[in-house]
């Protein structure tokens, strides 16, 4: 897994969690508002043909943003992470997440990582499932953080 692959997912892997840990709970609605997009990061996911479309379309989320929280007994997150070229390529990285990504791939500024996620209950298959996360970063983690654009071909594809 290339560097910056591989520090995504363990750096989401650990903030995730955050969400199905009950002594975290007080702390949801500040997590998921760190994940608002800065006035630069559109152009640094979207292509600029989808950047200023994105930027409009996701402004009524961010007024309320609804936290991606699992139902009760579902404690196990489980990741997954593509390169936003992975989505091109149609390859295996990308087949993990929604249809959705492989429509918008070419609006997507390759070389950020995106995290889909989802929270199961222990020795279940399937639960509820979330996307949409980017991580913006060096491969050493030093200035990474994540920013967040739910189900994107909704909002860029529109």
């Amino acid at each position: 897994m290339p560097a910056l692959i591989e520090t995504a997912y363990v750096e989401a892997v650990k903030l995730l969690n955050r969400f199905v840990d009950p002594a975290a709970a007080s702390q949801v609605a500040e997590l998921v508002q760190a994940w608002k997009p800065l006035p630069d990061d559109w152009e640094r996911v979207f292509m600029p043909e989808a950047a200023e479309k994105a930027r409009i379309a996701y402004k009524p989320l961010w007024v309320s943003p609804p936290p991606p929280l699992p139902r009760p007994g579902q404690t196990v997150v489980r990741v997954r992470v593509a390169d936003a070229a992975d989505f091109a390529a149609d390859n295996a990285r990308a087949k993990a997440f929604p249809g959705g990504f492989t429509s918008i791939a070419s609006s997507l500024v390759p070389g950020n990582v995106w995290v889909a996620w989802e929270y199961l209950a222990p020795g279940e298959s399937a639960g509820m499932s979330f996307n949409g996360l980017v991580y913006l970063g060096a491969p050493d983690g030093s200035d990474g953080r994540f920013v967040w654009f739910p189900k994107p071909w909704k909002f860029i594809d529109f």
